[in-house]
């Protein structure tokens, strides 16, 4: 697992948020020609984490691939948690992973979305 010290990007969300799209554009790491696997078993996905290693998956939801980007909904934070979240893009015809990591700190008051 990823530390929450070691990540692409970091976001705040408030806890009374009904859900945000989120994601990251895969478009510097997928080789030219290539294109990402659908979410399946296998293939692409994000997942979350709570500070404490539990994995939470009512936390990430409705995954998308549009081109070379991966989105997901976050939604069902918890005051004063941090998440990381993972989004993994695994390619069709060279069947490689890359990983990208987003924290997430919920939060009732500061900067947030």
């Amino acid at each position: 697992m990823a530390s929450l010290l070691t990540h692409d990007d970091l976001l705040y969300l408030s806890p009374s948020l009904r859900g945000e799209v989120v994601g990251f554009s895969f478009e510097d790491e997928i080789p030219e020609g290539d294109s990402i696997k659908a979410v399946a078993a296998g293939g692409t996905s994000v997942t979350a984490v709570n500070q404490d290693g539990v994995v939470k998956n009512d936390i990430v939801s409705e995954v998308a691939i549009t081109g070379t980007r991966v989105d997901a909904k976050i939604k069902n934070l918890v005051n004063g948690q941090d998440y990381l979240v993972t989004y993994k893009a695994r390619t069709e015809q060279s069947d490689e992973e890359f990983d990208k990591f987003l924290v997430v700190r919920c939060r009732s008051r500061g900067l947030y979305l």
